[in-house]
């Protein structure tokens, strides 16, 4: 049995980590990427906080020896008042997320502002399901062995990185993903309904469409035809391993092999860049000055809305609307 926990700094605003543990000794230890650091925080079976330290540079999270090997070689301390610990649970590792009422969010970035924390707590409180925040300290729990993330990945602006991760983890996994929004009901009906029916997953009207950039006439005509029928990838529920997902997965591969070449040349230096802008899009004032390859929606709406045209029936309205707050 491992543990999980929400661990945010002190000193770093509004940081909030969804850390899982290792087993360590009869003891938990969990680990923060931060800074340019290796943090470790310990604590025994009554969630007393044990130890913490920190060693320079990153380890490799996938690499248990390695993670054991930094903490037990680190003679640095981290004061206790830098770090709060909260909602410590037990964790099991997710098989199918849709029947353990999983609602994944994903952060690659480094900072919530206090709407994103806003929101995250808003998903805690009023969803009913077992939220859980993807990043960079756990996403090694959630890589299958025999499906690891595309190698281009690692050159992907943070924005690009959740526009694979979803995929990634609506496929395996399915449940719900959202973005770090706040909801205005709860979830958690939903997955049993969506579970015991015919369709692939539930939705919300998308506010709109990505029209693909090789696209003809003929499918910009029947996107805008269709456009009512079709979900937003902002937040859903979906489940495991369809027929939908699966092509969904395989086109963004297919996409993401094809930038690869470009994307080493050119990686990403903003954690919102894309081809449309750096730091930030150019509806948001971003400068174009870049040769990043990746447009903004180009690995998610130009792939998720124009294979919804092939299931227009299978899936349908029914998420809570967001509210609406400044997000930016």
């Amino acid at each position: 049995m491992l543990k999980k926990s929400v661990i945010f700094g002190k000193y770093i605003n509004y940081n909030n980590y969804d850390i899982i543990a290792y087993n360590y000794d009869d003891k938990y230890l969990f680990c923060i990427l931060e800074d340019n650091y290796t943090k470790y925080i310990l604590i025994d079976d009554n969630n007393n906080w044990l130890d913490a330290r920190y060693i320079n540079g990153y380890v490799n999270l996938e690499n248990k020896n390695e993670v054991i090997k930094g903490f037990e070689n680190s003679k640095n301390k981290v004061n206790k008042i830098c770090y709060n610990i909260k909602n410590i649970i037990d964790y099991n590792p997710i098989k199918n997320g849709l029947k353990e009422y999983i609602l994944f969010t994903i952060w690659y970035g480094d900072n919530f502002n206090e709407n994103r924390l806003n929101g995250y707590n808003n998903l805690l409180e009023k969803t009913g399901c077992n939220v859980i925040n993807v990043n960079k300290n756990n996403l090694h729990h959630f890589i299958k062995k025999d499906y690891p993330i595309h190698k281009s990945f690692q050159y992907l602006s943070d924005i690009h990185k959740s526009d694979y991760l979803r995929c990634y983890i609506m496929h395996h996994y399915g449940g719900g993903y959202t973005d770090i929004k706040q909801t205005s009901d709860s979830w958690k009906n939903l997955y049993d309904e969506l579970l015991n029916s015919n369709l692939l997953g539930y939705g919300y009207n998308c506010d709109g469409i990505a029209i693909p950039e090789e696209a003809d006439v003929k499918l910009i005509k029947k996107l805008r035809k269709n456009f009512r029928k079709l979900i937003g990838v902002g937040f859903f529920i979906l489940k495991p391993n369809t027929e939908f997902t699966k092509k969904w997965y395989n086109l963004l591969h297919e996409r993401l092999d094809y930038y690869y070449e470009e994307l080493k040349e050119n990686p990403a230096k903003y954690s919102r860049e894309s081809k449309s802008g750096t730091p930030k899009p150019k509806w948001e004032g971003g400068s174009l000055d870049t040769k990043y390859p990746i447009s903004w929606n180009r690995i998610l709406g130009q792939i998720v809305y124009p294979l919804q045209l092939q299931y227009l029936n299978k899936f349908q309205i029914k998420i809570p609307d967001w509210i609406k707050v400044n997000y930016k």
